[in-house]
């Protein structure tokens, strides 16, 4: 609590009503619900590293719903789709190579960062 609301203070200094109806029309809501919903679709699979952008990109989303602030809501849009393809790639992967290709795959991008 003592290091989120800071930023939670910073963000709602920057959060105003813009770009509204990507908030308040039915179609800028339902792009936004279906988004959200995919998110949420995509926590659940039990993979790693396919929790955490998703769920950054529903907080981001959802604080800028609760602001009309469309300018906040399509960054969380932007965050979803960076989290969608993260997923879809990860379990392309996992169907394409299976587990042990997996394995491989991520040994080699720990050698890629690796300086």
């Amino acid at each position: 609590m003592r290091k989120g609301i800071p930023w939670l203070q910073k963000i709602e200094l920057v959060a105003r009503p813009r770009l509204t109806p990507v908030c308040t029309s039915r179609a800028g809501r339902l792009v936004l619900g279906c988004a959200i919903a995919l998110m949420s679709i995509s926590m659940m699979i039990p993979i790693p590293l396919t929790n955490t952008l998703p769920a950054m990109g529903i907080f981001v989303t959802g604080f800028g719903l609760l602001d009309d602030d469309g300018a906040i809501s399509l960054a969380g849009l932007t965050i979803c789709a960076m989290g969608a393809a993260l997923s879809s790639t990860i379990i392309y992967l996992v169907i394409r190579l299976g587990f042990a290709g997996m394995e491989q795959a991520v040994e080699v991008a720990k050698d890629w960062i690796k300086p």
